[in-house]
């Protein structure tokens, strides 16, 4: 009775995250475009339909957000997102979704929307898990003239100098991002420090370690990714 349609939803549910956790994990060459477009939009229906049986539904709205931002449906995406996040309180809210609202306000230029969501995202920041919203906020506090407090973002989301740099993704992700922060506020020697010491920790092998990071990066402003590229070419 208090929730008719609970098994539909759920099974909805279960279809859309495997469809959209799949994006990740795909190739990103031009062959697999359609079938991407194609899941997604298969997983955007389904939780339309889901949002209309149970309109209140947090999880259905999250990623009915993801999905309609995937798709391009910027509008869509904030009505769903920001619906999520007046039931859910912005201080409970899942950070994914308020890092991916952060991340569509930084890509729509809306600086100070952008910095308020990706600070409740960011919480008590962990590389490992939060690596993308720390870049995402450095990068919007830069655009907003706070370079310093950039650099100091993301200084502090790194592992303790014992442990400064590892194998993984995340810290690499973080690390080549002060390198470029440093690098836009002309801090070229400290830039070149940053990326000296991580050529040193992956013992020469800094290029494919870099390029396998940044390219599960979802940038915002989608040019920046032609800074990072670019720093990397001229580090290498």
């Amino acid at each position: 009775m208090i929730e008719p349609h609970g098994e539909v939803v759920r099974t909805i549910l279960a279809r859309a995250r495997t469809a959209l956790r799949r994006l990740g994990e795909e190739a990103t060459d031009s062959d697999d475009a359609d079938q991407r477009v194609h899941r997604v939009s298969d997983a955007y229906g389904m939780l339309r339909y889901a949002r209309k049986l149970s309109p209140e539904n947090t999880d259905v709205l999250g990623l009915l957000g993801v999905a309609a931002d995937e798709l391009g449906k910027t509008r869509q995406a904030l009505d769903a997102l920001e619906a999520c996040v007046r039931l859910q309180g912005p201080e409970r809210a899942d950070s994914e979704v308020t890092d991916r609202l952060g991340m569509i306000y930084l890509r729509l230029g809306k600086l100070d929307d952008a910095i308020r969501w990706l600070r409740y995202a960011q919480g008590s920041i962990a590389v490992s898990n939060h690596a993308e919203t720390a870049v995402h906020l450095a990068t919007a506090l830069a655009a907003h003239g706070k370079m310093s407090d950039a650099i100091d973002l993301l200084v502090n989301a790194l592992p303790e100098k014992g442990n400064y740099l590892t194998d993984a993704d995340p810290v690499t992700l973080v690390s080549f991002a002060l390198a470029v922060h440093y690098d836009r506020d002309e801090q070229r020697a400290a830039a070149f420090d940053v990326l000296d010491t991580m050529q040193r920790s992956f013992q020469q092998d800094l290029g494919p370690r870099a390029q396998r990071a940044l390219a599960g990066m979802r940038f915002a402003p989608p040019e920046d990714q032609y800074y990072y590229r670019a720093l990397l070419y001229e580090a290498l």
